[in-house]
């Protein structure tokens, strides 16, 4: 083990007094310099200079990691956002069927009202549960039954025209044969002039058939045909059809004259079930039978 004396410490301190002294010298030195005419500023510049290429370089990683982050960030905030947007969006188109819906059934709501002051009879409204619409079947299913003393051949209306009449009652829903139905037929009356004839679907959702129409008969396009009450169903003088084709035949026979039907067929929700009087009915058929036909 080495020694230690007293003389070596002294000569290490001796040493490290000089090197202070030293440092001391050039650090008044330099801020003397600095202070005259800023060497050490400038040289601190030029140093700058040179080093910044090594600091962005040193620094690009973490700025590349930064920058992905927020971006993630960002992305992840406008999908939210997006997210959010689009379902309230969707909330609001829903909002606006609804109104448009009710605004619909509305205006079905005052036909109908319209059209039950102009009928005798009871009458009730009820919601058509669904419709069965192909080339060979016209038929729909609305709410109410034999709880509600429905029965077959009871008329079936909205508030333009003839629907149909009920072919099948079950307690607490009906089956309604539609008057575009092939099997569907209904006497009906021209409103201008009193001709009587024969209303038949023929399986097309906008056409009905008037049957037997003579060469001679005074038919016009745009003539309204109305139910005429034969057969003791349907209520007198309500709208059936509207007279939209009209072809004679090569024979000479029958005219082929079809109709449009009056009623809004696929866009009402609403119907309206009638309970004619048929006492009253069944009289005013019976005076309509002792009147000659007349122009209007």
């Amino acid at each position: 083990m080495k020694e230690v004396t007293i003389n070596s410490i002294f000569k290490a301190g001796k040493v490290s007094l000089v090197r202070v002294l030293l440092l001391s010298m050039v650090t008044i030195a330099v801020i003397y310099l600095d202070a005259q005419d800023g060497v050490v500023h400038r040289f601190r510049e030029r140093l700058s200079v040179v080093v910044y290429p090594l600091q962005w370089l040193v620094d690009a990683p973490v700025r590349l990691v930064n920058w992905v982050g927020h971006s993630v960030t960002y992305q992840q905030h406008l999908v939210r956002d997006n997210a959010k947007l689009r379902a309230h969006e969707l909330l609001l188109q829903s909002k606006l069927q609804k109104v448009l819906v009710l605004q619909k059934q509305n205006v079905q709501l005052k036909q109908l009202l319209q059209t039950r002051a102009q009928i005798t009879g009871k009458v009730k409204l009820s919601r058509i549960l669904a419709i069965q619409l192909s080339p060979v079947l016209k038929q729909m299913i609305i709410a109410g039954g034999s709880d509600e003393h429905m029965y077959v051949g009871q008329p079936v209306l909205d508030g333009y025209g003839v629907m149909g009449q009920v072919i099948s009652v079950s307690p607490l829903s009906s089956r309604v044969l539609m008057i575009t139905d092939r099997h569907f037929s209904i006497p009906v009356q021209d409103y201008r002039n009193g001709l009587r004839l024969i209303a038949s679907g023929v399986g097309d959702n906008d056409r009905m058939s008037l049957v037997n129409a003579m060469p001679s008969s005074d038919i016009k396009m745009g003539d309204v045909f109305v139910s005429s009450g034969y057969g003791l169903r349907f209520p007198i003088g309500y709208p059936v059809g509207v007279v939209t084709h009209i072809e004679k035949s090569r024979l000479g026979r029958f005219m082929d004259v079809s109709m449009t039907p009056s009623a809004h067929l696929n866009q009402t929700q609403l119907v309206l079930l009638v309970w004619p009087q048929q006492a009253k009915l069944k009289k005013t058929v019976m005076q309509q039978m002792n009147q000659p036909l007349t122009n209007k």
